[in-house]
């Protein structure tokens, strides 16, 4: 069975029992710190994935890290994919938890990509830009900075793209030269 398959499996049953005890904005508090510090630390992905290192040990670990720091419905689910020696996907089941949470509640992820960093001023620009093709009253805006569009910016909702970037610009200036109907080709 593919990572993907797997760890979307484990989430959406982890949603569900989140949902049933009344505790889904604390599981996904949780899982939002699971997956930060899983992303922070190469020396925890290594542990979690090493074929090596037992399981036993690696709960011991995850106890150290997270048991006073979880909800009691996360440490559990913690415990039941170490016993089913799934903790290797540990990151990829909170990521996924966190995707599930916000289909569920239905929030959209923007994804701003910049030449520079943002300031206050153009953030309200683009958030009322975002707002105009978002479908979703809620939405979680991510910023990128990509120096490589030199300048403008690239906002992406769901399937929808605005794309204001200097790259793009420069790109359909081309294409345009190159499609010259006054110049003979030969």
């Amino acid at each position: 069975m593919s990572l993907y398959r797997v760890s979307s499996a484990y989430a959406k049953s982890l949603l569900e029992l989140a949902q049933e005890k009344k505790s889904l904005d604390k599981v996904h508090a949780d899982m939002l710190l699971v997956s930060s510090t899983i992303e922070g630390s190469s020396e925890l992905k290594k542990l979690l994935a090493s074929p090596i290192i037992s399981n036993i040990k690696k709960l011991s670990v995850i106890e150290q890290l997270f048991k006073s720091r979880v909800s009691d419905i996360s440490y559990g689910f913690f415990e039941l994919i170490t016993r089913k020696k799934r903790e290797d996907l540990l990151f990829y089941i909170a990521k996924e938890f966190l995707s599930e949470y916000k289909t569920f509640k239905g929030i959209q992820t923007a994804t701003i990509v910049t030449a520079v960093a943002v300031d206050d001023v153009l953030k309200k620009q683009i958030d009322k830009l975002i707002k105009t093709i978002s479908t979703s009253k809620d939405v979680d805006a991510i910023y990128k900075v990509d120096a490589s569009i030199i300048g403008g910016f690239i906002v992406t909702v769901g399937d929808k793209q605005v794309d204001r970037s200097v790259k793009s610009q420069l790109n359909n200036i081309k294409s345009e030269f190159s499609n010259n109907p006054f110049i003979p080709k030969y």
